[in-house]
């Protein structure tokens, strides 16, 4: 998975649009509205700070501004708002509100580098609104996007974290072929124990290994060399990320996986008690 790099940027929305100015009632609505979102909202998909502006003719109620997504951008149609308040039956509060928090989802697809989604930017506008909560798939990409410490610089995430150590933990593991089924199996229990709250989101497989190149591989008892040797991994359920805690196929490159079946795991309890001792 790659995390777009976030930058600064200086945009402004007289560039491309007829930016209008409103009445003070919805001027007021949409200060408080903004202030609530950038105290409470904000801070959880760490954005600093956002722009909230009207224009006329977008033929939409709202637009996130693309590359603006450090600091996002959102133009409002009020036109469109005051439509979609008589075509919904809500209030304008609602209406506002709601429109700059999908448009807010939109931010966050582009800073994950993930193709727009209608229905994922709405869930995180009902999920605000309703209740004060974000969806799991932005929390998701948020644990693995590098956070920042008090002094500015890159830190890991939790998840990122327990990954790193066990990778590094497993990988300087004595090890011979054969070996990745109770490497991978254990690296896999150990996450999921670590991380109650995810589910179990990580998966023991069976995968056929595509390489460039051919291996020495056992098969029926006799040795053989293949370019398509089965192997053992941990896949990442939430990320469609697999992970090798092996070092197996270390000297080839790996083309790519295909799947076979999922597998119940086989645990090494001298590498768990390695894992258990990762603080």
């Amino acid at each position: 998975m790659k995390i777009i790099k976030i930058s600064d940027h200086d945009y402004d929305p007289n560039w491309d649009y007829d930016v209008v100015k409103t009445n003070k009632e919805i001027q007021a609505i949409v200060q408080e509205i903004t202030k609530d979102l950038s105290s409470k909202l904000l801070p959880k998909l760490n954005i600093p700070s956002m722009e909230v502006r009207f224009v006329r003719n977008i033929n939409r109620l709202g637009k996130y501004i693309g590359g603006t997504s450090s600091r996002p951008v959102v133009v409002l149609d009020i036109k469109e708002i005051q439509n979609g308040i008589k075509k919904h039956n809500v209030d304008i509060k609602t209406a506002i509100e709601t429109t700059i928090t999908h448009e807010l989802g939109h931010a966050m697809q582009e800073r994950f580098q993930i193709p727009a989604n209608e229905i994922y930017a709405e869930e995180l506008a009902h999920k605000w609104h309703y209740k004060k909560e974000i969806p799991d798939w932005v929390s998701l990409y948020l644990a693995y996007e590098p956070a920042k410490n008090s002094n500015g610089q890159k830190t890991s995430t939790k998840v990122q974290h327990l990954i790193d150590k066990a990778m590094e933990i497993t990988r300087n593991y004595p090890q011979k072929w054969g070996d990745c089924y109770k490497i991978n199996s254990t690296a896999a229990y150990w996450l999921n124990k670590k991380l109650p709250e995810y589910n179990w989101r990580f998966q023991i497989w069976q995968v056929k290994a595509h390489l460039d190149g051919e291996i020495e591989d056992v098969v029926d008892g006799e040795k053989i060399m293949t370019d398509e040797p089965d192997h053992i991994l941990v896949y990442d359920v939430m990320t469609d990320k697999y992970l090798d805690f092996s070092t197996v196929l270390d000297d080839v490159e790996v083309l790519e996986y295909e799947k076979i079946d999922d597998m119940n795991g086989q645990e090494d309890r001298k590498l768990m008690r390695l894992l258990n001792a990762i603080r």
